[in-house]
């Protein structure tokens, strides 16, 4: 394999080292990078402009709509990353279920024999102000320590039933003594009723939230008329993504010996998925390009709902509220420039022939290939010049099909990458065939123009304003090649015993 993928084990690097903050864990984060790097420029993002956006929603609707599905696609494959057809695998349909159909607590019902094994008991403990704590926690720690004696007995029952039983009852005698002397010397009455009312007030504020976060997801709901799906708005931070220019790209350089000792020092073969076609042979000497993460923004989300111990849920099929991880942050590439060593035979014969070739999830660009021996690697739809939207349906294919073997999806992606090569041109005939009609459709509509013959022919302007928006289609300012994934506690978390209505 070549050092190409070094690329991402770079990318790897600079996350887990620069964008987790100390009270977060690392194998909560998962980066997943995609099998078609995808490409966009400044324009594709307008929707962002939150000066002009508002004023003219309905311009960008295919562009909020794709968006959406780009940006809350659930993660659900470890070494690769689509987009996805489903509309189950969007977080908002499955949050909106959870928001929908879950049953609340009872506050009434509880008592703090319930709580004692819960998480939410020990951050109540912690909320109490009382002198006398420590000495309570004492008494717990006792207290937990005969209550699991007692079960592990019971367990052990059948074994030797009647020396077990007469354990079993002296540990319970001894559980009511320490019980007394907790609420004679430990304070403890006092204390649990302050623990059984914060946790009731922290129920009332979970339903402001709740409430709150409903109302945003109504809100924010949308309908993508092309398709007749529903969407919710998401954005980003940075959101200004439409000057580009003006972020905070990290320039990134690996020369030779860095590529030599990524791939001693990393485990390249994770991503032999993205990674699977004729080209990855090519020997390289350096490897330049720029990377930023950019985190995604829900206004109608909010994770620690999910997570709550005030709601639990009753459904036939669990795979309804399935939220196994989310997409965190986007990870955009550009500038990928590569440099050539100065004789290779090996990249002599791959690279002779006129034909557009892949790497992995690149389009090489040979067009920069001169006297420098350098290349640039463009996203797949910028490279053939076809519709961004014809790779992310190729995607969502893939993403279909993901509960198969290995090997299959590994076969798949790289069937898909060679073939998007070989189409190009079919498919581009098709793009052009359809923009004439789509013109000519114009020009019936359109009003006749009265021209005064004294005045200039305006064929010069109509060419330049033609090359410049064949320029912007066919542009690239930076290529989309991933995600970062962080994981979900698992849910429901309800209280044993309360009861839920």
């Amino acid at each position: 394999m070549i050092p190409l993928p070094s690329i991402f084990s770079k990318i790897k690097e600079d996350f887990y080292k620069n964008h987790i903050s100390g009270n977060e864990k690392r194998e909560e984060y998962k980066l997943i990078f995609s099998p078609f790097s995808t490409g966009f420029n400044y324009d594709d993002f307008l929707f962002l402009d939150t000066n002009n956006a508002a004023d003219d929603a309905h311009k960008y609707l295919d562009e909020l709509y794709e968006f959406s599905q780009i940006a809350n696609t659930l993660p659900k494959q470890d070494k690769y990353w689509t987009i996805s057809g489903e509309q189950q695998d969007y977080l908002y349909n499955p949050y909106a279920t959870v928001l929908n159909h879950l049953r609340l607590l009872d506050p009434d019902s509880l008592n703090i024999e319930m709580l004692y094994e819960h998480p939410i008991f020990s951050k109540a403990l912690n909320a109490v102000k009382e002198p006398e704590k420590d000495t309570y926690r004492a008494f717990l720690k006792l207290r937990k320590k005969i209550t699991g004696d007692i079960a592990n007995l019971q367990e052990k029952v059948s074994e030797s039933k009647a020396a077990t039983e007469v354990e079993i009852n002296m540990k319970k005698e001894n559980l009511k003594t320490i019980e007394k002397e907790w609420k004679e010397k430990g304070n403890k009455e006092s204390i649990e009723e302050q623990i059984l009312e914060i946790v009731k007030d922290e129920f009332k504020r979970f339903l402001t939230r709740l409430n709150n976060t409903k109302g945003k997801l109504e809100s924010l709901k949308r309908e993508h008329l092309g398709s007749g799906a529903n969407f919710h708005l998401t954005s980003c931070m940075p959101n200004n993504l439409y000057k580009g220019d003006e972020l905070n790209w990290k320039k990134i350089s690996l020369k030779s010996q860095d590529l030599k000792n990524s791939i001693k020092e990393n485990d390249l073969e994770e991503f032999k998925e993205i990674f699977n076609n004729s080209v990855t042979e090519l020997e390289l000497e350096s490897i330049d390009f720029e990377i930023l993460f950019v985190n995604i923004t829900r206004a109608w989300y909010d994770g620690s709902i999910l997570t709550s111990p005030f709601w639990n849920i009753n459904l036939l099929n669990q795979e309804e509220i399935n939220i196994p991880r989310i997409t965190q942050k986007l990870i955009f590439i550009r500038n990928i420039d590569i440099k050539l060593p100065e004789k290779s035979k090996k990249n002599e014969e791959l690279l002779t022939d006129s034909k557009i070739k892949n790497l992995g999830p690149f389009i090489i660009n040979k067009k920069f290939k001169g006297k420098d021996k350098r290349l640039q690697l463009q996203s797949v739809n910028k490279g053939l010049k076809i519709e961004r939207n014809t790779i992310l349906n190729v995607s969502s294919k893939i993403n279909e099909k993901r509960n198969q073997k290995p090997r299959k999806i590994q076969s798949l992606i790289s069937k898909k990458q060679n073939q998007f090569v070989k189409l190009a041109p079919r498919l581009n005939k098709k793009v052009r065939v359809k923009a004439k009609l789509a013109q000519k459709m114009m020009q019936v509509k359109a009003k006749p123009i009265v021209r005064d013959h004294r005045q200039k022919p305006a064929s010069r302007d109509k060419q330049q304003h033609t090359r410049k928006k064949e320029e912007t289609e066919t542009s690239e300012t930076f290529q989309l090649i991933g995600v970062v994934a962080k994981q979900i506690a698992s849910f429901p978390n309800p209280i044993q015993k309360a009861d839920y209505l």
